[in-house]
């Protein structure tokens, strides 16, 4: 269904994002393993391309999955970006620290 309505309206960002965090739950409950994970990131980068400001619901969750995935070289890297894009927003604050946890 979401990736219909990804399909059908390329710029609604709210459809990329669910569909990115529906395959990230994927990972952990099921085989999704690598396909699962690069359609998520696809959706959430995409989702942030139509809507920069979705912090808590693209960014924060696609620094999480590459802290798990083990590359914290690039979720450090998008982390400190964030913080300094939007530093009076909690979750970025909270997406850096969790990549130092």
């Amino acid at each position: 269904m979401l990736q219909r309505a990804s399909d059908l309206d390329a710029s609604f960002a709210r459809a990329w994002s669910a569909l990115g965090a529906s395959e990230l739950l994927r990972l952990p409950y099921s085989d999704g393993g690598e396909p699962a994970f690069e359609l998520s990131e696809r959706s959430l980068i995409r989702a942030l391309v139509e809507a920069p400001d979705m912090i808590g619901d693209a960014a924060v969750p696609l620094i999480l999955a590459r802290v798990e995935r083990g590359d914290r070289v690039a979720a450090y890297r998008d982390a400190k970006a964030l913080v300094a894009a939007w530093p009076a927003n909690s979750r970025a604050h909270y997406a850096l620290a969790y990549v130092f946890r």
